[in-house]
């Protein structure tokens, strides 16, 4: 039986998936993170926690290709 070494094997998408730092929202009390992956889509999603620590759905941010972002601001309105 061979031994599989590291470099022969694709990375599943769970190893490539990853959450930026949270954001808590003083308006309504709410805390936001973005998922994204970088191998397979959705490459960007967003979800919440509420007040009451309560975990949103997750929202898919459409992208064309990967990208990697390590931070992000939120508004009253916006996720930017």
């Amino acid at each position: 039986m061979a031994k599989i070494r590291s470099a022969d094997r694709r990375p599943s998408s769970a190893e490539f998936h990853h959450d930026s730092l949270p954001e808590a929202q003083p308006v309504s009390g709410g805390l936001f993170s973005l998922s994204y992956d970088d191998v397979q889509r959705p490459y960007l999603k967003y979800f919440r926690f509420s007040p009451e620590r309560v975990r949103s759905d997750e929202v898919e941010i459409p992208l064309a290709e990967p990208t990697m972002m390590h931070d992000f601001a939120i508004t009253e309105k916006y996720l930017v």
